[in-house]
């Protein structure tokens, strides 16, 4: 491909992101592009090899959302695409939720689950949250700024900015209101104003014809209080641009027609019931425990809830008709199973008729002697709860004789 095709795809990154064209020139910034390619080829061509599991189906999320598919490489800046990447904030999988930010965006995360390593529900935040950002800001390199730094330290920085160039053209000593926004803004910055001082403040900065772009944002100004946004904020957004301008030169470029182009997806997501243990689902889809664990690691345990139905588990694409083959399997040979036992009416114990039974859906157990819940949930891979639950049982006392539904399912 010729040199001017990779600059017209490069500027189409900057394009998406809402940044300036001639920031592509910025010494700066191609003297970080350059060492951060250089430095970080193998290592980005692994990446992409580690996510193409995930890239087609974040890419359809992204898009249907309206968010450019450049913030794929948002994810790929903030985990690598590895989905149980941690940072020592506490921030978790492909994009690097904060347990708090996770709850507002609706993830689920409690002793069975953390839906931060949910592939798709975790992508399907990230887009809601993105496109929030960004119509606080107005464009989208600004949302994923605040996306690594926070709407406050960014407000903050876009009202000082503002400011700053407003007064390298007006005489600001003798202006009172000045004076008075950056008193709040010192303030602010040392912990005595509160956020809604400061966003009041760019309320109205931000009606004057006066617009910090990106340089702006980035440049440490002689005379400025300081940094407008933090260093690590500042390499950021050069390296998600950087990691998007790889995929359009040298070797890195194989990656144009796999994934973000939208090949297909080798995951595909089914639905299990609830108290489901994982290595039946494992069974059921033909592949080891430790595979589907592998695949599925926003499941903390060794079951699925046992209180929520619908848990979504990722089994290969390539696995889903023996995965359906097998539950339409186990399914009938439990329902022929139940028939034949409902004719037995005058036996007192129905054990020894279904010890035979393997289903992986319904079994029967009738309570024996020195039996109690707690032990025959646990020998049956359960929950107390979970047999009590789909026993309809309100305590979990239970005397001899007494006859249990074991569902697996």
């Amino acid at each position: 491909m010729a040199s001017n095709d990779f600059l017209k795809n490069d500027l189409e990154v900057l394009k998406d992101l809402d940044i300036e064209s001639s920031y592509i020139k910025d010494d700066k910034f191609q003297t970080f592009y350059e060492s951060f390619s250089k430095k970080n080829e193998k290592h980005y061509v692994n990446n992409m090899s580690r996510g193409e599991k995930y890239i087609p189906e974040m890419s359809r999320i992204l898009k249907k959302n309206n968010v450019p598919s450049v913030f794929l490489y948002m994810a790929m800046a903030e985990s690598n695409f590895v989905l149980e990447a941690q940072s020592n904030r506490k921030a978790l999988g492909l994009w690097q939720f904060m347990p708090g930010t996770a709850s507002e965006m609706g993830l689920k995360k409690n002793k069975y689950i953390d839906e931060r390593m949910d592939f798709i529900k975790s992508t399907e935040a990230a887009a809601k949250y993105l496109s929030k950002l960004h119509g606080v800001f107005g464009s989208w390199y600004l949302a994923a700024l605040s996306y690594n730094c926070g709407d406050g330290r960014l407000t903050e920085g876009l009202t000082r900015a503002t400011i700053d160039m407003y007064c390298r053209q007006n005489d600001c000593n003798n202006n009172p209101k000045i004076q008075r926004y950056k008193k709040t803004l010192k303030d602010y910055s040392s912990g005595r104003a509160s956020y809604k001082d400061v966003n009041a403040i760019y309320q109205d900065v931000k009606t004057w014809n006066y617009k910090p772009g990106i340089n702006d944002l980035l440049t440490d100004y002689k005379g400025s209080s300081g940094p407008y946004i933090p260093k690590e904020s500042k390499n950021y957004i050069k390296k998600i641009i950087s990691l998007a301008m790889m995929n359009n030169n040298g070797p890195a470029n194989k990656f144009n027609n796999f994934g973000v182009a939208g090949s297909s997806s080798q995951l595909v997501r089914v639905e299990a019931g609830s108290g489901m243990m994982l290595k039946n689902i494992a069974n059921l889809a033909g592949v080891t425990p430790e595979k589907l664990k592998q695949l599925n690691p926003h499941l903390k345990g060794s079951e699925t809830s046992p209180s929520e139905s619908g848990t979504q588990i990722y089994i290969p694409t390539a696995k889903l008709n023996q995965y359906n083959e097998n539950k339409r399997n186990a399914k009938n040979n439990a329902s022929d199973k139940i028939k034949d036992i409902s004719i037995v009416k005058e036996v007192k114990t129905i054990k020894d008729d279904v010890e035979n039974i393997e289903s992986d859906y319904l079994k029967f157990y009738t309570i024996q002697k020195n039996d109690n819940l707690y032990r025959v949930a646990k020998e049956h891979g359960m929950t107390m709860e979970k047999v009590m639950q789909d026993n309809n049982m309100k305590t979990s006392k239970v005397k001899p004789g007494d006859k249990i539904v074991i569902k697996l399912k």
